[in-house]
């Protein structure tokens, strides 16, 4: 910190020959050493060096890549510096480290590009390069740190871009929901993609499979979602991808989720929560359930109109408007019996005036 407070590594950044390769390695490990300092990333961008640290990253001597490598990543990290690093055409450097051998550095690089492409220049130049698949096999192989980097990218790069259908086609997407299954990772990280990817309905529709790791993951999503130890935020994402699954217009993929779980869940955990975004994603599961046979058989049930009847009066207006008009699917059915016995006469009224 001192070195860069007098001024030192400033001068060392404008004033070092850079034609001799010992002296730029020389800079290079320096900053390697230093690369913790917020400031002295932006000695970097002052001193105009980044292009310089940014060519390290395919030099021919591994070492120099490494330590190049550990300060982009660090630098990646700086969110209102990425632009610089954008500009300075770092990512085709930072795609090509992803194919050498040496695993540090891959690890490095897929941190670098996770980071990057939260900005939608990198992400759309790495869409305009034609690369977006290199991520894809990075997330079954490598450290874990690697895989999670790469989940990562993909969440970000679909957020940006779109393209969401390419990656339930190379298999992304089928990996995820086995690596959400194998719980070795960060769900929150795994989530957040998934999150991202299942606004296509495709994707939405896949996670309705019958198979591995589909189903598995499915269950994993409705056990997550109401478990003692989740807290809120997992809540939250669990909710978020399965009611984007309950939306698909298909009765066996509503009748997977079903099958899963997902409604009793919903009913329990609506009658403990009062958080906005989660009671409006389970309460409009549960209505997009009812919708095929399965989930209206559930709704009918006695217990589940009592419940039902309750959630009427729940604190989220959204809440009570979804169970309204369950309500009125149990009335369409015949059960107004059912509904009056479960002291829904009020409930009645109001799907009345609808």
């Amino acid at each position: 910190p001192y070195a860069v407070g007098a001024g030192a590594v400033a001068a060392m950044l404008q004033h070092h020959d850079r034609k001799r390769v010992e002296e730029l390695d020389g800079v290079v490990n320096v900053l390697r050493n230093l690369s913790w300092l917020d400031s002295l990333h932006d000695l970097i961008v002052e001193a105009s060096f980044l292009p310089n640290l940014v060519a390290l990253l395919v030099s021919s001597r591994t070492q120099t890549q490494e330590a190049a490598a550990t300060v982009v990543a660090d630098f990646s990290t700086r969110r209102h510096l990425l632009p610089h690093l954008v500009a300075s055409g770092a990512l085709p450097h930072i795609v090509q480290l992803l194919s050498r051998g040496n695993a540090s550095l891959v690890e490095r690089a897929m941190k670098t590009l996770s980071n990057m492409v939260c900005i939608p220049e990198a992400a759309k130049e790495l869409q305009t390069s034609g690369r977006l698949d290199v991520i894809v096999p990075h997330m079954s192989m490598g450290s874990q740190n690697t895989q999670l980097s790469a989940v990562l990218a993909i969440g970000a790069i679909v957020a940006a871009v779109g393209e969401r259908p390419r990656y339930l086609l190379n298999g992304a997407v089928e990996r995820m929901a086995a690596l959400i299954v194998a719980g070795q990772m960060r769900h929150d990280g795994l989530l957040y993609a998934l999150g991202e990817l299942c606004e296509d309905a495709g994707v939405s529709e896949a996670l309705g499979g019958l198979d591995a790791p589909w189903a598995p993951a499915r269950a994993w999503l409705v056990k997550s979602v109401q478990a003692a130890f989740s807290d809120l935020d997992l809540r939250q994402r669990c909710a978020f991808v399965m009611r984007r699954i309950a939306k698909v217009p298909k009765d066996n993929v509503k009748s997977a989720l079903v099958a899963s779980g997902a409604m009793s869940a919903a009913m329990d955990l609506l009658q403990q929560q009062e958080d906005s975004t989660l009671c409006a994603d389970l309460s409009a599961m549960m209505y997009d359930l009812a919708l095929c046979r399965p989930g209206l058989d559930i709704i009918c049930n006695p217990d589940s109109v009592r419940v039902i009847v309750n959630l009427s009066n729940h604190t989220h207006e959204p809440t009570r408007a979804c169970c309204h008009r369950l309500l009125g699917l149990v009335m369409a059915r015949g059960g107004m019996d059912r509904i009056i016995q479960a002291g829904g006469e009020q409930a009645m009224c109001v799907i009345g005036m609808l």
